[in-house]
């Protein structure tokens, strides 16, 4: 991570949950923890699209790139209202997106990653943002360090065998791993 005098470290942030706009009443923490990083990081911000959203666009400072992942009318696997583990237990026909998101994000993700240099990847969640930066480094022959993220959905809801070595895989290849508690309550 070794930069020119003077430059920033280039910062590739991947996360399922992103604001659509300016002041979006959406949950905000991956905004709020990448915003307080741009000072003295060069971050790029890899999200899904979002009804509403451009799809790209600069907020506060950070360059916001959002992939598709099926036809846009029918993109709502990662809009808000609870996030994607919120919309497929909402409604099960948005498990027919999982496959698709997934492969939308990795192919975007190969795609910034032959474009751009970048010095690391902080992938929010485990799964699908941490595997996919694994999977998309591997396809690319890039090497970077990646910080991964879980935010607790990842952790908890996915459970049985296969996931939980999936999990274990992708962590033991992740250089830092930390964990979000979740938003805290204050009483007035």
């Amino acid at each position: 991570m070794d930069n020119n005098a003077g430059s920033k470290i280039k910062v590739l942030v991947l996360t399922s949950t992103f604001p659509r706009w300016h002041n979006d009443t959406e949950p905000g923490f991956v905004f709020e923890l990448s915003r307080r990083l741009a000072d003295r990081f060069n971050i790029t911000l890899l999200a899904p699209r979002s009804p509403g959203a451009k799809d790209e666009e600069v907020m506060a400072g950070m360059r916001v790139k959002r992939f598709g992942y099926f036809f846009r009318p029918l993109e709502n696997l990662a809009t808000h209202s609870g996030g994607i583990m919120g919309r497929l237990k909402a409604n099960p026909l948005n498990y027919l997106l999982v496959p698709f998101f997934l492969l939308g994000q990795l192919l975007a993700l190969i795609k910034i990653l032959r474009q751009e240099q970048f010095d690391i990847i902080l992938a929010h969640w485990i799964i699908p943002q941490g595997l996919a930066a694994h999977m998309a480094l591997a396809l690319t022959r890039k090497n970077m360090p990646v910080v991964c993220t879980s935010h607790g959905g990842d952790m908890y809801a996915l459970q049985g065998r296969i996931f939980s070595r999936l999990k274990k895989k992708i962590v033991q290849k992740c250089q830092v791993l930390t964990w979000s508690a979740g938003p805290c309550s204050r009483k007035p």
